[in-house]
């Protein structure tokens, strides 16, 4: 899925990222950690499928960042959450690189990596999208300034307190 063609509804609503609409036969929540290797493969393995059913009106995934691990886990998932405003397309192609390009567990507490890895994924993939459609750059950097780290922050506090200590947790 490219940016310019996502026909995929987005929204974010508590800590929650939901991709397709309310009237999908079927609902998926995902709790997952950006830094997991066991996230990682679940979302190489599936998200393809996901997407393709999310366009078809089959399913809303519901999609639940936590940082049970790492500071990569923070950074990203924070992303993440300032992405949503500007559609699926950004999204997706943004988490796609991030997950499954993105730092190894061990690395994910390197600041110097996380730092980099967000500086490539602003670089390649944020900027040239915000660009082409004549957004200002700075009203992202706000947006990611804002309250994103503590979403992440309660999302973990809320599995926690549901019992989930391990990711992905699929409801």
């Amino acid at each position: 899925m490219s940016q310019e063609d996502s026909s995929i509804k987005i929204s974010e609503t508590n800590g929650e990222i939901s991709l397709g609409g309310e009237s999908a036969t079927e609902t998926i929540r995902i709790w997952f950690d950006c830094n997991c290797p066991y996230c990682r493969r679940h979302w190489l393995d599936n998200l393809d499928d996901y997407v393709r059913r999310i366009e078809a009106g089959e399913l809303r995934l519901v999609m639940i960042p936590v940082a049970f691990l790492t500071t990569y886990s923070v950074e990203i998932g924070s992303l993440l959450f300032a992405l949503a405003p500007y559609g699926a397309g950004l999204y997706l192609d943004v988490f796609r690189d991030a997950i499954f390009h993105g730092i190894s567990e061990s690395e994910g507490n390197d600041e110097d990596a996380v730092s980099a890895k967000v500086g490539e994924l602003f670089k390649n993939i944020i900027q040239p999208y915000l660009k082409e459609n004549g957004l200002p750059l700075d009203d992202f950097a706000k947006k990611m300034a804002a309250v994103q780290t503590e979403k992440i922050k309660g999302n973990t506090e809320r599995a926690f307190e549901k019992g989930i200590n391990g990711v992905p947790h699929i409801e």
